[in-house]
């Protein structure tokens, strides 16, 4: 599978901590790839590069092909809205409905003006993460999970190619926690959406995965499919592996 995004030498230090120091990373197309990583080593970094909230002090980014920091300001935007970001609390408008935090990025970031198309979207989504009832509801009358839930809702009408998770499961029970995996395995499978997570919940990550990448230390010290990661040598890995499934077990 060819990757659509690529993460080349990319450095990123701020002042004299040195978060990322060469990090690369392919991504196949419409495939499911976690990077995990111990808490502080700088995965929300690295997915911030990827869309580009950050800059990066070296190295670059790649989007089929194409090197995103060397475009001009109107092309980086074209290829930004080819991405979706869920952010970890779901970044929701306390002060709209459901219906109008899913309808927000319609509006402004495609421009849509078809009040019937965008009505469509936001039934069709919501229809799709199995919560038709909360059309009307604000933010704050929701569940944890059910904000994780609307939050992809809104991420999926944006119709993305590639959709990055930040920790998506932080903060739920292991039941939620699960059914959001599931949700990322369905939009997916789907959908075809090249799906990128950030997370430490290193059992499921090893469920739902088709690659996986361990970031230490700045840089990512194994990578590969599930099967591979899991045979790799670096003693950090397996002490995470291994304290993790023992968790499970317990």
């Amino acid at each position: 599978m060819e990757p659509i995004v690529v993460v080349e030498g990319l450095k990123k230090s701020f002042g004299d901590n040195a978060v990322l120091d060469g990090v690369s990373m392919a991504f196949p197309e419409g495939e499911v790839t976690s990077i995990i990583g111990q808490s502080g080593t700088g995965k929300s970094v690295l997915i911030k590069h990827i869309i580009g909230i950050m800059k990066p002090d070296a190295g670059t980014v790649w989007y089929r092909n194409e090197n995103i920091f060397a475009a001009t300001p109107a092309r980086q935007t074209e290829i930004r809205q080819r991405f979706a970001y869920l952010f970890q609390d779901s970044a929701l408008f306390d002060s709209l409905t459901v219906e109008e935090n899913i309808a927000f990025p319609l509006v402004e970031s495609l421009r849509i003006k078809d009040k019937e198309k965008i009505e469509r979207t936001v039934v069709e989504k919501l229809e799709w993460i199995g919560l038709p009832e909360v059309r009307k509801v604000y933010p704050s009358e929701l569940s944890g999970g059910m904000r994780k839930r609307v939050g992809l809702a809104r991420t999926l009408a944006m119709q993305p190619e590639v959709l990055l998770f930040d920790e998506p499961t932080t903060g739920l029970d292991p039941v939620l926690a699960e059914s959001i995996n599931d949700l990322i395995v369905r939009v997916n499978g789907e959908f075809g959406i090249t799906c990128i997570l950030i997370t430490h919940d290193i059992q499921a990550t090893f469920r739902i995965s088709d690659y996986i990448g361990f970031l230490y230390d700045g840089q990512i010290r194994a990578k590969g499919t599930p099967a591979e990661v899991v045979r790799s040598d670096h003693p950090v890995l397996q002490r995470f592996i291994s304290n993790s499934f023992n968790e499970l077990e317990v």
